[in-house]
């Protein structure tokens, strides 16, 4: 369990004024399973109240699939949902939002032979955030409520990275890398974790192989 005091923040407006905060307190709990055996698994969760009122939670789940000393799959997955979130929106203003977010992982690594590796990376980020009130700090560090309420936006990104190495010699190695990257962003809407996950797929910001020769002489 934890507790942030009440005071005064000059971080989040990113040098435009502070913002007074008011206290804030979660509690977190967590399991893991020993360190050994082909499945894995480590699991925790926290509940927290925001500084500006309002209060979210968090759940992440990490399982490991470790078959052979040669091979192993590890997978996270993080929910969150905030109720209150405040972000700096521009100058001296701020906004609080209700927000879902999704994030996952996935690594693998793989040793077949010897001087062969071969790595692989996965992650996935949906963001999807409900504007609520906007507020100013332009007078003061006290937030004072605006007329109109903060704006929805939705965010999403991926990428992906596949990587094979072979050992030519010791320190003289081959690389042949694939990457792909995908985002998305778009305000004044709120979309659900599908619809970010296939404007990401088609949002493609790389696509290519590489390849790379280091070699000691």
């Amino acid at each position: 369990m934890w507790r942030d005091l009440a005071g005064t923040d000059d971080r989040i407006t990113r040098g435009n004024g502070d913002l007074r905060v008011g206290w804030g307190a979660g509690v977190w709990v967590g399991w893991q399973s020993a360190d050994s055996g082909k499945l894995r698994l480590s699991i925790s969760g926290d509940v927290r109240r925001e500084n500006l009122g309002g209060h979210s939670w968090q759940l992440e789940a990490a399982p490991m699939f470790v078959p052979s000393d040669s091979l192993t799959v590890a997978v996270s997955v993080i929910a969150e949902r905030r109720n209150g979130w405040v972000i700096w929106t521009g100058g001296s203003e701020l906004g609080s939002y209700a927000s879902k977010q999704l994030t996952t992982s996935l690594e693998a690594n793989w040793f077949p032979a010897l001087r062969h590796e071969l790595r692989a990376k996965f992650q996935w980020l949906g963001l999807d955030a409900a504007g609520r009130t906007a507020y100013t700090v332009a007078g003061g560090p006290d937030p004072v409520p605006l007329p109109e309420p903060a704006e929805d936006f939705s965010l999403s990104q991926l990428g992906l990275q596949i990587r094979y190495r072979y050992e030519l010699a010791p320190l003289s190695d081959l690389f042949v890398v694939y990457e792909r990257g995908g985002a998305f962003f778009e305000e004044s809407l709120s979309h659900g974790m599908h619809y970010l996950w296939s404007e990401a797929v088609d949002g493609t910001t790389a696509d290519r192989f590489l390849f790379k020769l280091r070699y000691r002489f």
